[in-house]
């Protein structure tokens, strides 16, 4: 009976997301959309282990990401294969599965593990997200691993959409145009400013 209810009460979640996913964005359902999140994510609360007369606790972004998601108490997300055996092992398998509920497919967006803290039974590791190598300032995900093996919850405040990153409309290398120069250094001779078109700013670049 209690498993029959949690499942009427994710079914439920799961049809009010999409309906609002295709209320704000459109009927088109391809990959990528938050149409096609919203069907993924309902998956994911397909692998909820344990019974709970309580529904899973989710935020979605404006644009239909997973910001946060708590299983309901007593339960957690299986994690596949089953053999993944420490916490970071466990997390990163998890998301690895799931990221593109967090994040958009983009092959230079990875997590590296920073830390793991574990106590009362519960491991918490925390990611810090990359692009291109580059470390994203301030953008880092935390799951929590239980003693199981499974996943318990996930934050996240992480850069969700690099479309305009991965198509070069915004450069990881900023640049002073001549105009830009004109106005700082002014005593600049004017033939020498129009011979420079771009200068790069050396240094370390970094997302911010």
């Amino acid at each position: 009976m209690l498993l029959k209810k949690r499942n009427i009460i994710i079914d439920s979640l799961i049809i009010l997301i999409v309906s609002f996913s295709s209320i704000i964005f459109g009927q088109e359902q391809t990959g990528g959309t938050p149409e096609a999140r919203a069907l993924e994510l309902r998956n994911l609360l397909d692998s909820i282990e344990g019974i709970s007369e309580k529904p899973p606790r989710i935020h979605l972004t404006k644009d239909g990401y997973l910001r946060f998601i708590m299983a309901p108490p007593s339960t957690y997300f299986a994690v596949e294969p089953a053999n993944s055996k420490t916490p970071e092992e466990v997390a990163g398998t998890f998301l690895q599965r799931w990221r593109d509920l967090f994040v958009n497919e983009s092959p230079t967006v990875t997590f590296d593990v920073i830390r793991i803290k574990t106590s009362d039974s519960r491991s918490y590791v925390r990611f810090q997200q990359t692009y291109a190598g580059l470390k994203v300032k301030s953008a880092q995900m935390i799951v929590q691993v239980n003693a199981a093996g499974g996943i318990e919850a996930v934050i996240s405040d992480i850069m969700r959409d690099t479309t305009e990153l991965d198509t070069g409309k915004v450069s990881l290398n900023p640049s002073i145009i001549s105009s830009t120069i004109t106005k700082l250094f002014p005593c600049v001779g004017r033939l020498m400013v129009w011979e420079v078109e771009s200068i790069t700013v050396m240094g370390s670049s970094r997302i911010t």
